[in-house]
């Protein structure tokens, strides 16, 4: 008998698979009395383990969860409401206080300035308002369980 063991792991994988790619465990239990009453012990809970049965849920669980989610409430959206009357007021202020100046400034500006200017500001603002809505469609999708 050698005084070399295998570890509990290469006892388990041996008494799962019937081979191991290492030492000769099954020589070494015939000769080891610790070795083989731990591989009799964990094929004994190999055989039981593939006798259970599965559990399984007798419910249906997604349908008990959400019939205890509270319904989503449709607010008013005050916080658009206000971010959108506040730059109002400001773009209303700017062009009372600077309104002169603003004329003056983009008189004297090329035409083909403004119009890079203004096509440039249209491509962000529709860029920004698509990413919008696809995060949108995004998020309904998510909340749509059929």
């Amino acid at each position: 008998m050698s005084s070399y063991h295998p570890s509990d792991n290469d006892l388990q994988q041996y008494a799962l698979e019937g081979t191991f790619a290492g030492e000769d465990i099954a020589a070494h239990a015939q000769g080891c009395a610790a070795c083989s009453a731990k591989l009799a012990n964990y094929r004994l809970l190999t055989q039981q383990m593939s006798t259970m049965q599965k559990p399984a849920f007798d419910f249906n669980l997604a349908q008990l969860v959400l019939g205890q989610l509270p319904a989503p409430k449709a607010e008013f959206p005050w916080i658009t409401v206000l971010g959108v009357a506040l730059t109002m007021i400001f773009l209303a202020t700017v062009s009372l206080v600077f309104g002169s100046y603003l004329v003056l400034l983009f008189k004297s500006l090329p035409a083909l300035f403004v119009a890079i200017l203004t096509s440039s500001a249209v491509a962000v603002f529709g860029g920004v308002l698509n990413t919008i809505i696809k995060e949108h469609h995004d998020q309904m999708k998510k909340l749509d369980f059929n």
